[in-house]
């Protein structure tokens, strides 16, 4: 039985990780499937997924980011759909978000490579 007692701070698992340098390409279109789908007949020559910005912010553990990795591994291009939104105009929070958000995406591309 989990403890409700206590609150999780988001992405504790990317504590201490590496961050992405470069600038974060998040997903371009609405149309792009989940990482989840397999390779179809519409994906032609470019076999492109997303992966959810708050499903890598809530990544436990490395074995759940090796599911991620093999699901994606043919993939020609992984984005990340940025659904996670601040509410409030905090900067504290906006560069929490951020951090998390490049540690996440580095933690991907470390995974793909």
């Amino acid at each position: 039985m989990k403890d409700n007692t206590t609150y999780k701070l988001l992405g504790v698992f990317w504590d201490g990780k590496p961050e992405y340098q470069g600038e974060i390409e998040y997903c371009p279109r609405d149309d792009i499937l989940d990482y989840r789908y397999k390779r179809e007949l519409f994906d032609n020559n470019d076999f492109f997924r997303k992966v959810d910005l708050s499903e890598l912010l809530n990544v436990e553990n490395g074995e759940i980011l090796a599911k991620i990795k093999a699901q994606t591994q043919n993939c020609n291009k992984v984005f990340v759909k940025k659904d996670v939104v601040l509410r409030s105009g905090n900067p504290v929070l906006e560069r929490f978000l951020e951090k998390r958000s490049r540690q996440a995406v580095q933690g991907l591309m470390d995974e793909q490579t």
